[in-house]
């Protein structure tokens, strides 16, 4: 659990707010994900085994912040809600 005030409870609850956004009020297919946060080769720092639960996403950061910020510019890919 994130501490209250936390640089990664503002960020959870960030992502969460925009998960709420794009949804309204649907309810999006529940998937386990395991981000994989890296630099440039997705392979040097792998995990090597998840459960088979889990998705790996890699989300590659080499490119920089977004806009100066503290955050990373991912592509959301997801499916019509309507």
């Amino acid at each position: 659990m994130a501490p209250p005030g936390s640089v990664l409870a503002d960020n959870l609850y960030s992502t969460l707010y925009l998960f709420k956004q794009h949804f309204h009020n649907g309810t999006p297919t529940i998937a386990n994900m395991l981000l994989n946060l890296h630099q440039g080769d997705a392979d040097v720092n792998k995990p090597l085994k998840v459960n088979g639960e889990f998705q790996i996403v890699n989300i590659d950061y080499s490119a920089g912040l977004y806009e100066g910020s503290k955050f990373v510019e991912l592509l959301l890919l997801f499916p019509d809600s309507n």
